[in-house]
């Protein structure tokens, strides 16, 4: 749910509980949705997660809007509501949550119904990368290395790869790791490729 130690402690805290689920800012309401939903430093209750979220989306924040719609697409704590779903994804989309724009820019990417568009694909995706989404970076690593619907440049490749590496993504390290051992547009560096090929390895790409 998050990395950070003192929200989760506060999360143990029921006064503090208390008074986010009675006058809590959007973020707070969010996050103790979350670890209702999850499990993650709460026994699981997801009636009451939705409607944390619920007043979380109320308020705006965009990854509550987006919970509820995949709530509501998969009946994961709510009967199932195509159309709701919908209508939340599409706010979530407007509020520029990263998540959201990812799964657009895939819409455009992978069109059934009508033309690809790339450039649109692209321009979601950099607005979910630049709040540190890490499949929307390695998907511009990739397009940046390969020249799918950008120019070729294996330097801004490199720096998106970077970038979703650091966040963890096991195939940003892969592709990382591989730029590095061959000095594709960087300067070879053996040992680093090493620690991120192991990197990749541990969580099971390879």
């Amino acid at each position: 749910m998050t990395e950070n130690g003192v929200l989760n402690d506060k999360i143990k805290d029921e006064e503090w509980r208390r008074n986010v689920e009675s006058d809590g800012s959007a973020e707070d309401l969010y996050q103790l949705g979350l670890a209702y939903h999850t499990g993650q430093g709460l026994a699981v209750n997801k009636a009451n997660a939705v409607k944390l979220f619920l007043k979380a989306a109320d308020q705006g924040n965009s990854d509550a809007l987006m919970a509820l719609s995949e709530i509501y697409f998969s009946g994961d704590g709510a009967k199932v509501h195509k159309k709701k779903a919908q209508e939340y994804f599409f706010k979530a989309v407007e509020k520029g949550n990263p998540r959201a724009q990812v799964i657009v820019g895939w819409s455009h990417y992978f069109d059934g119904s009508g033309p690809v568009n790339k450039a649109k694909a692209i321009e979601c995706w950099k607005k979910a990368a630049e709040q540190g989404h890490a499949n929307a970076q390695f998907y511009l690593g990739v397009m940046c290395e390969s020249g799918d619907g950008v120019p070729l440049d294996p330097a801004l490749a490199f720096k998106w790869y970077l970038k979703a590496a650091d966040l963890g993504d096991a195939r940003a390290q892969y592709n990382l790791a591989v730029t590095l051992a061959s000095g594709q547009g960087v300067p070879v560096d053996q040992a680093k490729a090493m620690e991120l090929f192991k990197k990749a390895a541990n969580q099971g790409f390879a």
